[in-house]
């Protein structure tokens, strides 16, 4: 099981390092008062020094993402709002051929493309992030042909994604932000 924690950036978040969602979070799932304690690979993915949890992180502009799971997994959300610029020189440069093809299907101009954009974009960066290369992999990541899955997750407004060796249910606490 993959538990997400969804955070708003407003309010009394608004000033919060994404350490402190980290704490806020395994405060959440280990109860009050555990002293777990977070380090980083050299790649900056962090995980828990005693082994029991792995953690994945993703931002938007207003929403921070923490996921806790024990076993290793990679998480990225996108918002919906907003338009990315040049799509098709984006898909062009980091798209597999396949991607290219799910990409290209739907009509230019499209809320669809926009939207299959988004999908390819944030599974490819779940995907990276399982792998704890960083983005340097982010061209080689192919969502089309990967060996493992792929879970989206719910969250009105976002396009967010984990993906995991095998297929495990993701759970999601937090008020998600409003559109």
């Amino acid at each position: 099981m993959i538990t997400v924690y969804l955070y708003e950036k407003t309010g009394e978040n608004a000033g919060k390092s994404t350490g402190d969602f980290i704490n806020m979070s395994l405060d959440s799932h280990f109860g009050k008062g555990t002293e777990e304690k977070v380090a980083k690979t050299p790649l900056g993915k962090p995980y828990l020094e005693n082994g029991r949890a792995f953690i994945g992180v993703t931002h938007t502009k207003d929403l921070v993402v923490i996921g806790i799971s024990d076993e290793n997994f990679g998480i990225d959300a996108e918002s919906l709002s907003g338009s990315p610029k040049n799509l098709e020189r984006i898909a062009r440069r980091f798209f597999s051929e396949g991607e290219k093809e799910y990409f290209y299907e739907a009509v230019k101009g499209s809320g669809e493309r926009k939207r299959r954009f988004l999908e390819i974009w944030v599974k490819k960066e779940a995907y990276v992030k399982w792998l704890g290369t960083g983005f340097m992999d982010l061209s080689k990541a192919d969502t089309a042909e990967s060996k493992g899955f792929f879970g989206k997750i719910d969250v009105p407004g976002y396009e967010m994604y984990v993906f995991s060796e095998k297929p495990t249910e993701t759970k999601v606490f937090g008020k998600r932000t409003e559109i």
